[in-house]
């Protein structure tokens, strides 16, 4: 079966903490690609300043190329409406069912899974890789979802993974912290300063 990690996003614009933190996880899991996916609309940034989706999508596209374990997806692009990841993992189950999809999520976003479309089916539906930060506390799951979602899983301290009564993973991830955001990226862009070597 091929595993894939599913990296989604915004990418307003892809910088080098994405990038290496996908490095990271590509190697540190044994995928077989990471397949960066970028968002057409974001559902939680609807009318925010975001780059048109065809630029970002182009963007990732350089940002990733050389790289034999990264693709790039036009998924949510295609589309051309909000992006719901459920959407997205059900149509990449449905298009090759010899596949295993893992999602990649920073802390902060799976903190706020529970505002997503479907969020209880996501976390059934595939494995999540949640990106800590060196030192980050532990999160219980109880703390972020309701009862309903959380009693399905169970923990083991020993491996830090979650395991869901269907067979679900979910992962805690420490990555190499890069400070950089694409809020500060956009920033200086716009008062015309150097975005070299972070991008």
């Amino acid at each position: 079966m091929k595993k894939i990690g599913l990296l989604g996003g915004t990418f307003n614009p892809i910088h080098l903490g994405h990038l290496r933190a996908a490095v990271e996880i590509y190697e540190d899991f044994a995928f077989d690609e990471v397949r960066f996916v970028p968002s057409y609309i974001p559902p939680h940034k609807a009318g925010k300043d975001i780059i048109a989706a065809e630029l970002r999508l182009e963007m990732t596209r350089v940002a990733v190329d050389g790289f034999d374990g990264f693709r790039v997806s036009d998924i949510e692009i295609a589309r051309e409406e909000v992006s719901y990841s459920i959407d997205t993992v059900r149509e990449l189950k449905a298009s090759d069912d010899d596949v295993n999809i893992c999602f990649i999520i920073g802390t902060d976003a799976f903190v706020e899974l529970n505002t997503w479309k479907d969020h209880e089916a996501l976390l059934l539906e595939c494995d999540f890789i949640v990106m800590t930060r060196p030192g980050t506390p532990h999160r219980e799951l109880k703390d972020i979802f309701a009862e309903s979602i959380a009693s399905r899983f169970t923990f083991s301290r020993e491996q830090n993974i979650y395991k869901s009564d269907v067979g679900t993973h979910i992962y805690f991830y420490e990555i190499t912290q890069l400070d950089i955001s694409s809020t500060y990226i956009r920033r200086l862009c716009k008062t015309e300063g150097s975005i070299r070597y972070l991008v």
